[in-house]
């Protein structure tokens, strides 16, 4: 069996879905590291500035941030992926920081209530990076969001190309005509997705050791392009729309994302794996069940079984970080030893028992 790491195309949504959200809240881009670069200068952060970043990131965020211009300090994650403000208050004390990325990871959100106290304090504007989070915070009223900023990359959530997205908490409306997405990109990732279905379907599993070295050479070629500061906004392509705009497809998609999540963390405790969060309620949509795993081989162990579980950066972490291992242990450890599963809406209860086949396999060979 071949799980995917991310869900499939909903070709009814698609075909027949008519406008029914209101999306002027948000501003979108072509991906999110330019939607949190526009979003930094819509709320005054100037080149130059400082800005505090977790040195648990993906670098792709980081670099479109450093080609404009911006002074990048990293700090530690601490064990509960959270930001000291003890930490935060040290830099500021050397340093005149202008802002401060925190990150909800894997679609778990944060309680930041505090935090933005502190940070007001202090003058230090607050970016909420959920790009891992979108369904979670989708339905938030700006009243209900204490930061200066929300970033989202909505392709970790649909099966889009594009995806990039800001929301001020205040009204911000652009004037944007061009599509992230052109029609021939939709129509081309349309079809990539189908071909990557036929595969599976042919039980040849995309997650093999060869195919996943040829994808990283890619993503590589791709990566040494020079990353562009110039961020346009630009208006959400077709497929994106009919997703945002489908209040049936978003209502099923969260209620299933919770189902897989509950469903399987509730079998990998029972197998006795350490989890990041055990369960979640309705109104959080996560983009992963994470597995504490220290004995560094279980993501390869899945995907040679055919399962698209991943870390996260991984490969992608800032490279300075692994230079000073001593002032970033918690990031650098972390970046080894969480193991995301997928629980995304196309997984299915065949699906979550067959990862728990495999998990116990896992299990039981290193007892």
């Amino acid at each position: 069996m071949i799980i995917l790491s991310r869900p499939s195309p909903e070709v009814n949504t698609l075909l027949f879905t008519r406008n029914s959200e209101n999306l002027s809240n948000f501003e979108f881009y072509s991906m999110g590291r330019y939607a949190l670069l526009s979003g930094l200068t819509k709320i005054g952060v100037k080149k130059g500035d400082v800005i505090i970043v977790p040195a648990y990131i993906c670098y792709s965020v980081i670099q479109p941030l450093e080609g404009y211009g911006y002074n990048i300090k990293y700090i530690d994650v601490d064990s509960n992926l959270d930001l000291s403000i003890d930490d935060i208050k040290k830099i500021a004390f050397k340093s005149k920081v202008k802002a401060i990325l925190i990150v909800h990871y894997f679609g778990f959100t944060k309680k930041l209530d505090s935090l933005v106290d502190e940070c007001c304090k202090l003058g230090i504007k607050v970016i909420e990076d959920a790009s891992h989070s979108f369904l979670s915070q989708f339905s938030l009223d700006r009243s209900n969001v204490n930061s200066d900023l929300e970033i989202f990359s909505l392709r970790k959530s649909f099966p889009v190309k594009d995806g990039g997205a800001f929301r001020l908490n205040h009204i911000y409306v652009s004037s944007c005509r061009e599509k992230c997405s052109p029609l021939i990109s939709d129509l081309k990732y349309l079809l990539v997705r189908y071909i990557e279905r036929a595969l599976i379907t042919l039980q040849i599993n995309i997650y093999n050791v060869f195919i996943t070295r040829l994808k990283k050479n890619v993503r590589n070629k791709r990566g040494a392009i020079k990353h562009d500061t110039c961020f346009n906004p630009c208006e959400p392509s077709f497929q994106l729309s009919c997703y945002l705009n489908s209040k049936q497809y978003l209502k099923k998609t969260r209620t299933c994302i919770v189902a897989n999540f509950n469903q399987l963390s509730k079998g990998v405790d029972e197998l006795g794996f350490k989890l990041l969060a055990r369960h979640v309620d309705c109104n959080m949509a996560p983009q992963a069940v994470v597995i504490h795993d220290e004995t560094f081989g279980l993501v390869d162990y899945l995907r040679s079984n055919g399962i698209g579980a991943w870390r996260w950066p991984n490969e992608e972490m800032p490279s300075v970080i692994f230079k000073y291992v001593d002032q970033y242990p918690n990031s650098i450890h972390f970046n080894k030893s969480l193991v995301a599963l997928p629980v995304h809406q196309s997984i299915d209860k065949k699906q979550i028992n067959y990862m728990l086949k495999i998990l116990k396999q896992y299990g039981d060979s290193n007892d």
